[in-house]
């Protein structure tokens, strides 16, 4: 990830800096690898399985604040959409069976479908080998890196979506490691009302626990135009 950032960060011709601190300790983030070096770094195991019903996919255990993007496929399991934060970094996924009491066996099961929406809006399905780690651009290029860049193509935060696979029933588990890079709390979303990332985050925290409307107008703060947490 450390790699990553360097190298997006020398690809990148942006107006430093790229986020201005609250702390007099660091008063600015000048580039996208101070924010991956000193932002806050959330890990997301997901856990999914199907069903006894035949419903399309239940999630056990999941730990990930998406942004939502379009209208669902009626085949997802997990809609396209956009994760928070400049970056997401993740591993290929990994099925396993219960078999008993505290007993997990692996096999080479399918592992479900994992697809992108491209610039050209066609969707793609994308095969993820279990050797090789992925990094899928977030929300926040939208949010506060566009905006700094001096030249070239903009960033894109990559909508992606999951079908789970077909078989194997309620027994078996589709287990998923991720990590989300997001900007430090201390860094100013708001500029002129000095607002922070650490507090955004808690003021969506807050609206989704309190208010349980997933159609709320909380849960626009901090998302880019058309966006939300889901």
């Amino acid at each position: 990830a450390s790699a990553f950032a360097a190298g997006l960060s020398t690809l990148l011709d942006l107006k430093q800096p790229l986020l201005v601190s609250s702390s007099v300790e660091v008063p600015a983030y000048k580039n996208v690898e101070d924010i991956f070096q000193r932002g806050e770094q959330l890990e997301h195991v997901h856990a999914y399985r199907r069903s006894s019903s035949g419903s399309k996919g239940t999630t056990e255990t999941k730990a990930a604040t998406p942004t939502a993007a379009t209208s669902p496929s009626s085949a997802a399991t997990l809609d396209f959409h956009t994760d928070q934060g400049v970056c997401l970094a993740f591993t290929a996924p990994l099925m396993v069976e219960v078999v008993g009491q505290r007993k997990l066996r692996t096999n080479d099961w399918p592992v479900g479908e994992f697809w992108l929406r491209l610039r050209t809006v066609e969707e793609m399905m994308v095969e993820l080998p279990s050797d090789q780690l992925f990094f899928v651009l977030g929300d926040g290029v939208n949010q506060y890196v566009n905006r700094k860049k001096r030249s070239g193509l903009d960033l894109r935060a990559a909508p992606h979506a999951l079908v789970m696979p077909s078989s194997g029933g309620d027994s078996r588990w589709r287990l998923w490691y991720g990590r989300m890079f997001l900007p430090p709390s201390d860094a100013l979303y708001d500029v002129e009302h000095g607002v922070t990332f650490g507090e955004l985050q808690h003021s969506l925290k807050k609206a989704w626990t309190l208010d349980g409307n997933k159609d709320s107008a909380g849960l626009t703060v901090g998302c880019s135009k058309g966006h939300r947490v889901h």
